[in-house]
């Protein structure tokens, strides 16, 4: 669960104090007000959650979940 809402609250976080620094954002590439999640393999299956969860969240797109489980 603790993982979950790491996960959640990682955009937040991001567009707080990161988004502005110039190691992360070379030529305006990063909008921290668009938030989206792909996710493949495991990605795909902790997507569902946290899609479901996210109130940032604004699309995601799950591929191939857990194919090798």
């Amino acid at each position: 669960l603790q993982s979950l809402v790491a996960t959640v609250l990682l955009p937040r976080v991001f567009a707080a104090s990161c988004a502005a620094l110039p190691e992360v954002d070379v030529e305006g590439a990063v909008d921290p007000s668009r938030v989206r999640w792909y996710g493949d393999s495991q990605g795909g299956i902790l997507g569902i959650t946290v899609a479901a969860l996210s109130p940032d969240l604004e699309r995601a797109v799950l591929g191939v979940g857990g194919i090798s489980y």
